[in-house]
């Protein structure tokens, strides 16, 4: 399937994969490096990333971060202002950031690598957060797509996306096969 920018999707291998795992096992670090290697081998890379900031060993806050850009916002935060969502307690969320990432999401295509860290219950239950994940990852402008999804929330995903190749954070070879 022929896309804009000429970017043909592969359809022999699954282009969609939901990475999941534990908190703190990874996931973010590891779109990171597949960002990195994507990058080196000349490809384009889009997408969200949502590092955590670590304050005295804590998770303090959480950024979203641009790819096509390196532009970094704060996302959420422990208390204090912001939008707070039913069962996000005790965080709160940045609404500018929320906008901003989500025009940079409908932004993103077409790419060869897109990422998508997180899709949680802001998205999936609440109808907020990364809403312009959904119809990105439906129109398909991408040859792989990385989407991080909580454990706890595998079934929704795979119920949207069953073609989808399911990545467990501690054993991501099959991504890491797919660059040079």
């Amino acid at each position: 399937m022929a896309a804009p920018g000429g970017i043909l999707r592969a359809p022999s291998a699954p282009s969609l994969f939901l990475l999941s795992g534990p908190r703190g096992s990874g996931k973010t670090t590891l779109c990171r490096h597949l960002c990195d290697r994507a990058r080196q081998a000349g490809l384009r890379v889009r997408g969200l990333l949502s590092p955590a900031l670590i304050e005295e060993g804590q998770k303090a806050g959480i950024e979203a971060e641009d790819l096509a850009t390196g532009l970094r916002l704060p996302l959420a935060g422990r208390g204090g202002p912001g939008l707070a969502f039913p069962g996000l307690d005790p965080w709160r969320f940045q609404e500018s950031t929320l906008v901003w990432g989500n025009e940079a999401l409908r932004q993103a295509a077409p790419c060869d690598w897109l990422f998508i860290d997180e899709l949680g219950p802001l998205e999936f239950t609440l109808g907020a957060g990364w809403v312009a994940a959904f119809p990105l990852l439906a129109d398909g402008y991408y040859q792989v797509a990385v989407v991080v999804v909580r454990r706890e929330l595998l079934e929704k995903a795979r119920s949207l996306w069953p073609s989808a190749c399911m990545i467990d954070a501690a054993d991501p070879a099959p991504l890491l096969d797919l660059l040079p």
